[in-house]
């Protein structure tokens, strides 16, 4: 799970939650991190007082988070997804780091959720 903290010593930018250098960069490519990739609550004050959750939400899935938590309220979560769309109809995230998002959890209800059946979520059409 990312954390909602500056770390300026790696990426003076971006909190870690939206910085593709701390997630694709050190996590992922580093550190060899092969798993999901959660943010913590796109709510709270250390992510929503400087980034509206439509935004936050788009960078940190383009940054390479695989899951955005949004834990307050269907209108915002709306919002969240509503901001993703926008951001792949704009090109600001790329439909393969969508695809690669989904592909990990899908793997990952393959995995642990064997006896659920769960539906897919399409944000990115066919």
């Amino acid at each position: 799970m990312t954390a909602h903290i500056l770390l300026p010593n790696i990426d003076p930018d971006s909190p870690a939650t939206i910085s593709h250098t701390i997630i694709n960069n050190l996590l992922r490519k580093e550190l060899g991190f092969k798993n999901l990739v959660i943010t913590d609550d796109m709510t709270m004050k250390g992510i929503a007082d400087d980034y509206p959750v439509d935004e936050s939400s788009w960078r940190s899935i383009r940054a390479g988070a695989d899951v955005v938590l949004v834990c307050h309220g269907y209108d915002i979560a709306r919002k969240a997804l509503n901001g993703l769309k926008k951001a792949i109809d704009n090109d600001w995230v790329e439909r393969s780091r969508v695809r690669d998002a989904l592909t990990n959890v899908s793997n990952f209800k393959s995995k642990y959720c064997k006896n659920k059946k769960i539906s897919p979520l399409n944000v990115i059409g066919s």
